[in-house]
């Protein structure tokens, strides 16, 4: 049977949830804007864009960035259904909402890459090249950096730009919302098209980029995975598992929209092993808030790294990915 509410019963936790805020991690070029606009369409938002930034709200002015009082920002608003959205790394803020309530959206590295120099070109810095801008290690990774700290398993939505339309679909139905896709920002001034350029520069932007090129093959087999579970009718776990120094296999899950318990079942060697409750409290990963008051974890002793394990979510059938 399902672990998982549904129905009436997933309503009412939505609708107590309804009060508490949500984070939105913005990755520059990435059709971030346009989902910032969606949100001033329908929702209350305050934005940090960094203390210089136009867009930034008074209220973060204050709290964050002049009197460093966090806190005191989480008074003012964490008792509404309000965003906090802008570009700041995700552990910045990821203690203000339940990590579910997390947003972001990654692209193609070698499109954002090409993007986003465009856009310097075009409205910072005239005078720059390519290949500065490619070579610059402040310019490699950045989705991967935006990211750090916390596994993207459990970053409650991961979009990805090029399949925008499904993302908002996951996003509006597991957040009970109704944001309107936007097509926001786009540079028709393009200095480099992405589809036009060297195989040179292509390979020196994947080489420059491997963790981001990591991050975006996890978010579109993610991707896959949960859309056809949102497709199906199936309710979505967030989780992971790993084998420890300690010879042990060690892992989280929780639901999308649900506090029940969630059952694994591991597999060894593809013989089934044992059924393993993740009721046990998780102390990695200090800053994040995670569900269940962190009573959300799994662990089996004698797990050796040799041996070839798999982890389900007992019911549906999800199979947790392995963090090596």
């Amino acid at each position: 049977m399902e672990k998982n509410s549904t129905g009436p019963e997933r309503e009412l936790i939505m609708e107590q949830k309804s009060s508490e805020p949500y984070l939105f991690v913005h990755i520059n070029k990435t059709a971030g804007m346009s989902f910032r606009d969606s949100l001033d369409e329908s929702q209350s938002a305050v934005y940090d864009y960094g203390i210089d930034g136009p867009r930034t709200s008074k209220i973060i002015l204050e709290k964050i960035y002049a009197e460093r009082d966090p806190y005191g920002l989480y008074n003012e608003i964490g008792g509404s259904a309000t965003w906090l959205a802008g570009h700041f790394r995700l552990m910045r803020h990821s203690d203000f909402v339940d990590c579910r309530r997390i947003v972001t959206i990654v692209r193609d590295p070698l499109k954002r890459v090409i993007s986003n120099f465009n856009h310097i070109r075009s409205n910072v810095d005239s005078s720059v090249n390519i290949d500065e801008y490619v070579d610059g290690k402040h310019n490699q990774n950045i989705q991967h950096k935006y990211l750090l700290g916390l596994p993207h398993e459990l970053i409650g939505f991961v979009g990805i730009t090029e399949k925008i339309n499904e993302s908002y679909e996951l996003i509006n139905s597991g957040l009970s919302l109704d944001l309107n896709i936007k097509y926001s920002n786009k540079n028709t001034t393009k200095t480099i098209r992405d589809d036009a350029i060297s195989s040179d520069l292509r390979d020196r932007i994947k080489e420059h980029n491997k963790l981001d090129y990591v991050l975006y093959d996890w978010a579109l087999k993610n991707h896959q995975e949960r859309y056809r579970f949102y497709s199906e009718g199936k309710s979505w776990c967030h989780g992971y598992y790993t084998i420890t120094d300690s010879e042990a296999l060690y892992g989280v899950a929780f639901f999308e929209g649900s506090e029940e318990v969630v059952e694994v079942d591991v597999f060894k060697n593809g013989v089934h092993k044992d059924t393993l409750v993740a009721n046990l409290f998780h102390a990695n990963h200090v800053k994040p808030v995670f569900p269940r008051r962190r009573y959300i974890a799994f662990r089996m002793p004698n797990a050796k790294p040799e041996d070839d394990y798999d982890v389900f979510v007992a019911g549906t059938g999800q199979k947790l990915n392995l963090r090596t």
